[in-house]
C-alpha cells in the first residue's frame, strides 16, 4: 500500500511537471515493489519512472531503467517497445531494433513496436522493409497519422531511387 501511494503522489507530480520529485518518488516506489507479484506493477512503474527522466533529458538514466525492467519482466511487450525507443534515441539502432523485435514477438500486432521498427528501418535505408512495416501498422490501425506520413516517404524515397537507377542506365 505504501508503494502504491508512492506512485500515485509521483504521478499527481509527473502530470504537474515536477519531475524530480516524481522520479523520486517513482524510485522509492520500484524499492518498495520488487517482489515478484508485483513484478507487473513495477514494469509499469519503471515505465513511468523512464518517461520522466526522458522528460528531464536524462535518456541514458530512462534507458537503465528500462532495461532493468526488460531483464525483470521479459514478457512485457510495453517496456520492449518503449526501450526500443530510448535505444534509437541513442543511436544504438541494431538494439532498438532487437528490442522491437522482442516486443513484436509477445505481441505480433502491437503497433507502437511495429512503427518504431519501420522508423529503424526507414532509417537504416531499409525502404522494402520499411514500407512493410508502415503498411501492416495501417493495417492494424488505419488512423495511425505519423505511420501514413512516414510510409508516403519511404514511398517518395523509393521511388526517386527508382528513378535514379533508370537514369543511370
Amino acid at each position: 500500500q505504501e508503494a502504491a501511494e508512492l506512485v500515485e503522489r509521483a504521478v499527481t507530480c509527473h502530470k504537474a511537471g515536477d519531475l524530480a520529485e516524481a522520479v523520486k518518488l517513482y524510485r522509492r516506489a520500484l524499492r518498495r515493489t520488487s517482489e515478484p507479484s508485483d513484478r507487473f506493477d513495477s514494469t509499469r512503474v519503471a515505465i513511468a519512472l523512464s518517461h520522466a527522466l526522458a522528460e528531464q533529458g536524462r535518456i541514458e538514466d530512462a534507458e537503465r531503467a528500462l532495461r532493468d525492467a526488460v531483464e525483470k519482466d521479459p514478457r512485457n511487450a510495453v517496456a520492449h517497445a518503449n526501450h526500443a525507443v530510448l535505444l534509437r534515441r541513442l543511436g544504438m539502432r541494431d538494439a532498438a531494433e532487437a528490442a522491437c523485435r522482442a516486443a513484436l514477438i509477445i505481441d505480433h500486432a502491437f503497433v507502437p513496436a511495429l512503427h518504431t521498427l519501420g522508423t529503424i528501418q526507414s532509417e537504416c535505408r531499409r525502404l522494402a522493409d520499411a514500407e512493410a512495416s508502415f503498411v501492416r501498422v495501417l493495417a492494424l490501425d488505419p488512423r495511425h497519422i505519423q505511420a501514413l506520413i512516414n510510409l508516403a516517404a519511404v514511398c517518395s524515397a523509393t521511388e526517386r531511387m527508382d528513378e535514379d537507377r533508370k537514369s543511370t542506365r
